[in-house]
């Protein structure tokens, strides 16, 4: 297998990886593409057990994971906590995000209910700027309480829900548009 770098964004920010093939089992070797953090090379896993329950070894831990891709990304609960990721091959997302730098486009982005659930509370009021990774809502389902995290920083330009309303999975949430440029 060849070497292929991964770009994996989770709450607003990204880290590149690579995964070799590793020769010693059916694992791979994961490292950090950009070498920062001194993360070495770490034996790393996955292996179906049932639908989509995952066991994940990194190292010498195995950690049982619940995985699944929706239209947002990766779904992923590890240890009750529900993460949203969106994974792509690293030239991709690079050639992605110099496009938007260059698209110059500056119309409105829905942030959506990654899973159905209630509304807790919204963390956000019309006008306020947010930045990547900021928590817009907190929305509770399977008597988890969910935090969800603008992908990109902008003023809020309208709360589309209210708290104690139920929303189903893909629904906005609220609208965020990039801040005027001076």
């Amino acid at each position: 297998m060849a070497k292929i770098t991964w770009a994996v964004t989770l709450a607003g920010k990204t880290w590149e990886f690579s995964l070799d093939r590793s020769r010693e089992d059916n694992g791979y070797l994961l490292s950090r593409a950009d070498g920062d953090d001194g993360l070495e090379e770490i034996r790393v896993s996955l292996c179906r057990v049932h639908g989509n329950l995952y066991h994940v070894t990194v190292g010498n831990r195995i950690e049982p994971v619940w995985l699944y891709r929706d239209g947002q990304g990766i779904q992923a609960a590890v240890r009750g906590r529900q993460y949203l990721a969106e994974v792509e091959e690293a030239r991709f997302h690079r050639l992605k995000q110099d496009i938007a730098l260059t698209s110059g486009s500056r119309g409105p982005a829905d942030v959506v209910a990654p899973m159905p659930g209630l509304v807790l509370s919204i963390q956000v009021s019309v006008g306020e700027e947010v930045s990547p990774g900021d928590g817009i809502a907190i929305v509770e389902s399977m008597k988890m309480e969910n935090e969800i995290t603008s992908p990109h920083g902008g003023i809020v330009e309208s709360v589309l829900v209210t708290e104690g309303a139920v929303v189903d999975k893909g629904e906005s949430l609220v609208t965020i548009v990039a801040p005027a440029s001076d």
